[in-house]
C-alpha cells in the first residue's frame, strides 16, 4: 500500500499512531523516523518536519545500511527496529525489551522468533557492533529486511527472544 505511513487513520496519519505508541513505552528515548532520500519519501520528511520529529535519511535500496548508518549518525549503542506499519504496537512489550536491552547482556532482543506475538507486534532491538560485524555478508534481499539474516544464522550473537505469554493473544492475525 504505498503512502501507507500518511493514511489518515481517525484524524491522524498512521506514523502518528506509532509514534503516540512508542513515546508511551519510551517517553525519554530519542525517536527517529529512518526513511529513503529518495524523492518518493519527501512527503515523510515533511510530515517529520511539521511533527517535530527528527528524520535520518539513507538509501532506498539498502535498508539495512540506512538503519546502521541512522545508529552511526545519533551515537547509539543499540537501536531498535519498528516498522512503519506496526499500528498495534504493544506499549508493554516494547517497555519490556528496551528494559531487557539496557541491560547490555544481548547483541539482539527480539519477539520474532517462534511467533508467539501476532504478525504485526515485531520488535526488534540490536547492538550497533554486532549489526555492522555482519552487515557485509548479507545479501541482497537480507539488505532490504534489515535483520532476516541474524534468524537465518541463529548462532551469531547473544540473543533475547522476548516470548509473549499470554494466551489472549495467541494465535491472533491482526
Amino acid at each position: 500500500l504505498p503512502g501507507k505511513i500518511l493514511r489518515d487513520i481517525r484524524g491522524r496519519p498512521l506514523i502518528g499512531h506509532i509514534v503516540k505508541r512508542i513515546n508511551l513505552a519510551a517517553p525519554d528515548r530519542p525517536l527517529v523516523v529512518a526513511t529513503s532520500n529518495d524523492s518518493s519519501d519527501d512527503p515523510i520528511a515533511a510530515y517529520c518536519r511539521r511533527a517535530g520529529l527528527d528524520c535520518f535519511r539513507g538509501a532506498l535500496d539498502d535498508v539495512a545500511a540506512r538503519f546502521l548508518s541512522c545508529m552511526e549518525a545519533y551515537g547509539w549503542e543499540m537501536g531498535a527496529r519498528i516498522n512503519g506499519d506496526r499500528l498495534f504496537l504493544d506499549v508493554q512489550t516494547l517497555y519490556a525489551m528496551l528494559a531487557i536491552a539496557d541491560t547490555g547482556d544481548y547483541d539482539l532482543v527480539t519477539n520474532l522468533p517462534g511467533q508467539t506475538f501476532p504478525p504485526g507486534l515485531g520488535v526488534e532491538i540490536v547492538r550497533k557492533s554486532f549489526y555492522r560485524s555482519h552487515l557485509s555478508s548479507m545479501t541482497s534481499a537480507h539488505r532490504e529486511h534489515v535483520t532476516s539474516w541474524f534468524y537465518e544464522n541463529p548462532l551469531l550473537g547473544r540473543r533475547y527472544v522476548y516470548l509473549n505469554t499470554s494466551p489472549k493473544s495467541a494465535g491472533l492475525h491482526l
